[in-house]
């Protein structure tokens, strides 16, 4: 009998040279062939091109132009109100100053708005404008401050004055009523002057009216809002006695803005006297 230790060398080394001729037979098989479509070309990929440098158009440096000078308004001469005659006024400037500013309505005798016919003409009172005149009435220590809270017309306005919504009548002058010409017109004008802002209130004689609106002079920035309605057409000097401080100014206004054809003037509604 074969001793065991013998057997079982023999048996060990059969295996590995089976396992041995296996791996020889594996080697030597062909590969599988693989479908057309998914075998691989080794196709180079196709040279990129580097982008050339190109310089970027140069710009320009902006020129430094000088800026046009802005030449200033030519000031108007500072007149006062002290009372002059015709004869010792230097010009028509002056002349329609003492008109149009101070009220001097004895110097406009025709009731043309043309002072002091002796050295003003027509045309140099129609083009002066209150607006551009060198000083306005400035508001009184004692006036009220108020609030624009409403327009009702071109001389009425709402107002707050001390917490309160109150309705105020323009001293001195009318403006169109709602049924008559230009009356959109003179509520506009009124509107620029005064819509949104604060403004000063100065009573004159009287306090109220008889529907109870307050009777005020206004001021709005500077500007006697009453005085400019007149001068610019869209408002006519009325007189309610006792409330007289500023008639005499507002009728020279006027005549003047209906010697040149202002606001309202051309629709004829203040031709009524």
């Amino acid at each position: 009998m074969m001793p065991v230790r013998l057997f079982f060398a023999c048996f060990i080394l059969c295996s590995f040279a089976g396992c041995s001729a296996l791996a020889d037979r594996m080697a030597n098989a062909p590969s599988p062939t693989a479908p057309a479509g998914l075998l691989h070309t080794n196709t180079p990929r196709p040279t990129r091109v580097p982008p050339t440098n190109t310089p970027r158009p140069t710009r320009a440096p902006p020129t430094n132009t000088p800026r046009p000078t802005r030449v200033p308004p030519t000031s108007r001469p500072a007149f006062s109100c002290e009372p002059k005659t015709c004869a010792a006024m230097d010009s028509c400037a002056e002349a329609l100053h003492q008109l149009y500013v101070c009220g001097r309505s004895r110097l406009d005798g025709n009731q043309n708005g043309i002072p002091c016919e002796s050295i003003c003409s027509a045309a140099e009172a129609a083009q002066f404008s209150i607006s551009a005149a060198p000083a306005t009435d400035p508001p009184p220590s004692a006036a009220e401050t108020a609030q624009v809270v409403g327009i009702v017309d071109g001389d009425t306005i709402d107002v707050l004055l001390n917490g309160e919504r109150i309705r105020v009548r323009y001293i001195g002058i009318n403006t169109p009523e709602r049924s008559e010409a230009c009356y959109a017109e003179a509520t506009a004008a009124n509107r620029r002057w005064v819509e949104g802002r604060q403004v000063e209130l100065r009573r004159d004689a009287s306090d109220t009216d008889r529907y109870g609106r307050l009777l005020r002079y206004i001021y709005a920035d500077g500007v006697f809002v009453n005085r400019q309605l007149v001068a610019d057409g869209y408002a006519e000097a009325v007189l309610y006695q006792p409330d007289d401080a500023h008639y005499s100014q507002f009728r020279a206004l006027e005549a003047a803005a209906a010697a040149a054809n202002r606001g309202c003037h051309p629709s004829g509604i203040f031709d009524d006297g």
